[in-house]
């Protein structure tokens, strides 16, 4: 169900903008690498989103980002402008109906990507959109299940964490680091709030006609599909990490906090969901599901880092804006294939979970050497396209001998 972190300069050891993002969805559901040119469009013309139809602008940013399969938006991702954006799925008091059809929040992650030059001007996208054609439409692909979403929006300069329930929405400017998870956690500190969020929930009996400010959180979030267990840990874990490293966060630190199983646990503790411990930032159960892609954006590199399935059971590939991604990397549908690095890397996520304890560290011990030899690479690359043919290749060599090893 994902979590989103961010870091600006304060906080960070090279003094720039870490960004980071799980997203966690249905087990299976194949999330490939999108590479999206920049576009000129004509005057007047449309673009299809996931469900339904609006008006195209005149010129769309090349943005690198991952995806379910089926769906026209992204989970993550971040454009040619050096903006980032990363979406989760929030519960409120107003439940989205089906079939009503919206937006898609991965729709909206890709359209704040591709009309957006600065974080500030993502926020204008997406909030403009939201008011003008609503969220809605079945979010995962075997489940019939419609939600609102939260947003972490992020340049070199600046953050914003965006929450929403359906038309209505609350904006807070964040620093210097922040996290996101599956519930809105807005209070009455917001910096920005949609003109109908107030009296719409007084409206509702969700909150008091005083002219009190409104707390979004209070007001708008509901448990009753997701207890505060499913993502009050979570927040507070992810928090407390970054917290740990301010000053001097760093890309390892962003691998390791998308990896974690918990406090002093390479794995989940605990099978009963009603408890905290049952859901981690990189999560292998059957409420929250399971990471299917990771992403860490350094915005003062060109360098962008993406695991495939969960990343505790992968590697963090560099690849680039400006070169050509593998083919390997851009496939991904509802059946494994062997030409997809996705279920490549899926089989072997398969393989440790039957038991973590023994694979786990045999995995990390062939994939961290890697992520050290890239994270010593220079920025920018002489050719953009071979370095990343050349870390698919080991990656997915190295993933293979580990599947044999594992299965053997």
């Amino acid at each position: 169900m994902c979590d989103c972190v961010v870091a600006l300069s304060p906080a960070t050891a090279r003094a720039t903008t870490l960004f980071g993002k799980n997203s966690d969805r249905e087990r299976d559901e194949a999330q490939p690498i999108r590479a999206l040119p920049a576009a000129t469009h004509r005057a007047g013309s449309r673009v299809r989103c996931t469900y339904i139809e609006i008006p195209q602008v005149h010129r769309t940013a090349a943005v690198l980002g991952s995806g379910p399969f089926w769906v026209w938006g992204l989970e993550q991702g971040v454009n040619e402008h050096r903006v980032a954006i990363g979406n989760e799925s929030v519960f409120t008091h107003e439940e989205l109906e089906l079939p009503k059809a919206g937006l898609l929040g991965m729709d909206l992650v890709r359209l704040g990507l591709e009309r957006a030059r600065s974080a500030a001007e993502a926020l204008d996208v997406l909030t403009g959109l939201i008011e003008s054609f609503g969220q809605g439409g079945k979010g995962f692909q075997h489940k019939s299940l419609a939600y609102s979403n939260g947003f972490l929006i992020a340049d070199a300069r600046e953050a914003w964490s965006l929450q929403t329930s359906s038309r209505r929405w609350a904006a807070q400017r964040v620093a210097p680091i922040h996290s996101l998870s599956n519930h809105p956690s807005i209070a009455a500190d917001w910096d920005r709030v949609s003109e109908d969020a107030a009296p719409f929930a007084a409206q509702r009996g969700w909150w008091p006609e005083t002219g009190e400010r409104l707390d979004f959180e209070r007001a708008y979030r509901s448990t009753r599909l997701v207890p505060p267990a499913f993502s009050d840990g979570r927040l507070r874990r992810s928090r407390s990490l970054l917290e740990a490293r301010v000053g001097r966060l760093e890309e390892r630190d962003f691998f390791r906090l998308l990896r974690d199983h918990g406090e002093n646990s390479q794995i989940p503790l605990t099978t009963d969901p009603q408890t905290e411990a049952y859901y981690t930032l990189c999560p292998h159960n059957e409420v929250q599901q399971t990471a299917t892609a990771s992403m860490v954006v350094p915005l003062d590199r060109q360098v962008r880092w993406f695991a495939l399935a969960s990343p505790c059971t992968s590697v963090y590939l560099p690849l680039y804006l400006e070169g050509h991604v593998p083919e390997n990397l851009r496939r991904g549908e509802a059946k494994p294939t062997a030409d997809s690095a996705w279920w490549h890397f899926k089989q072997l996520q398969q393989e440790v979970e039957k038991d973590f304890a023994a694979h786990l560290p045999r995995v990390r011990a062939a994939f961290d050497p890697l992520e050290e030899e890239w994270l010593g690479w220079p920025d920018p690359p002489d050719d953009a396209s071979a370095r990343m043919r050349e870390a698919s290749a080991r990656a997915l060599e190295t993933c293979d001998a580990l599947l044999q090893r594992l299965a053997a």
